[in-house]
């Protein structure tokens, strides 16, 4: 109720808070462990380095990969 209140009576140029968070799908235990699989295969031949490259991708700097 306090969000609907604050929207309401919110300043000009403000934008309005959002009134329900949006929850996340829920994954099936056998897709998941399906996917975790996947990743330990790739970390076995090609090490973490495609960890580095989605980090490169979204302008993120880390500290090892560069």
């Amino acid at each position: 109720m306090l969000t609907a209140f604050y929207n309401v009576n919110r300043p000009k140029g403000k934008n309005p808070l959002k009134l329900w968070k949006k929850k996340p799908k829920k994954v099936k235990k056998e897709e998941y462990q399906n996917n975790i699989k996947i990743i330990e295969d790739m970390e076995k031949r090609e090490g973490k380095s495609w960890v580095y490259k989605i980090y490169k991708a979204n302008g993120i700097k880390n500290k090892k990969g560069g």
